[in-house]
């Protein structure tokens, strides 16, 4: 079944948008866009859900569920891929495989710290075989849980469907824009995005693959490229000499997966007041299936 991109998610759409709003600076911003992968909320007669948030993970026997602090992590989302590589015009993901991403939402690490490594895992698990499927398992209670931000041992799941490319711009604040003139002092390039989508049914949802991520606060795979070669990203850690080596490889760094906060009232992941999960990877890694180089980052409005 093929999968139809909607005008208004078209690169040619939101060039037209861009153009609009900010015609002196269109050409520089255009050249920058990319595609990300968006996910309906209806699912696709014939297909699973492309997308799960929460729930269970049906892991093969000889793929552990991952843990961390002695107790096993949360199940935030998991991807079809082959339902992605219908759409996905970058050729940067896995064909097949179903990836389970794995969050330990009682720590709530924030990874700005080279330590908070642990916290997360990313998991690749081939498709199973027909009549092979595996059965699902699920999360544990543990000591302590209610005293987290998320209660529940198991998150409330939500399913959706068919993925979808949607061109995105990057934020204001991205060294990539860093030399426009914005023709209202910095615009931002969320207010574009808002523009382009605006008769887009789930923006409530923020839930992306690729592309540029919705920034909350400041631009991240500075972020990604310190902590992940061992320096902190507090206040000092931005301005040693190390940092400035390693500067140059953020533009390694590519968006996995931007995670919304999703069912608040109902046990859902809920990062912050309305925050959001990043997971970060490098362009060869994710090339490469290297699934244990991912970063996360966790943003909140306050």
């Amino acid at each position: 079944m093929a999968r139809v991109i909607p005008d208004r998610e078209s690169r040619e759409y939101v060039a037209r948008v861009v153009a609009d709003v900010a015609p002196d600076q269109a050409d520089q911003i255009v050249a920058l866009l990319q595609p990300s992968i968006r996910f309906s909320g209806l699912l696709t007669p014939g297909y699973g859900p492309a997308l799960q948030l929460g729930g269970g993970a049906a892991l093969p026997p000889d793929i552990a569920w991952p843990e961390h602090d002695g107790r096993m992590m949360h199940l935030v989302a998991v991807i079809d891929l082959a339902q992605v590589a219908e759409v996905d015009p970058t050729g940067l993901v896995p064909k097949t495989g179903m990836l389970h991403f794995f969050y330990d939402a009682v720590a709530c690490k924030w990874g700005y710290d080279p330590q908070d490594r642990d916290s997360w895992s990313v998991v690749l698990v081939p498709e199973p075989r027909p009549g092979g499927e595996h059965e699902r398992q699920y999360r544990a209670v543990y000591p302590g849980d209610e005293q987290s931000p998320h209660p529940t041992a198991v998150l409330f799941e939500e399913r959706h469907g068919a993925p979808y490319v949607q061109w995105t711009i990057p934020d204001g604040e991205e060294p990539d824009l860093s030399d426009i003139e914005w023709p209202v002092g910095k615009i931002g390039a969320r207010f574009i995005v808002d523009l382009a989508n605006r008769d887009w049914d789930l923006m409530l949802r923020e839930h992306q693959m690729l592309g540029w991520p919705n920034v909350i606060q400041n631009p991240m795979r500075l972020d990604c490229q310190l902590a992940a070669n061992g320096v902190n990203t507090g206040s000092a850690g931005y301005e040693s000499v190390r940092a400035a080596e390693l500067h140059d490889g953020l533009y390694d760094w590519v968006l996995l997966l931007q995670l919304d906060s999703w069912g608040e009232y109902e046990g859902g992941g809920r990062w912050g007041p309305d925050g959001m999960l990043y997971f970060w990877i490098r362009r060869n890694d994710l090339l490469t299936a290297r699934f244990d180089q991912v970063w996360v980052i966790l943003r909140t409005w306050s």
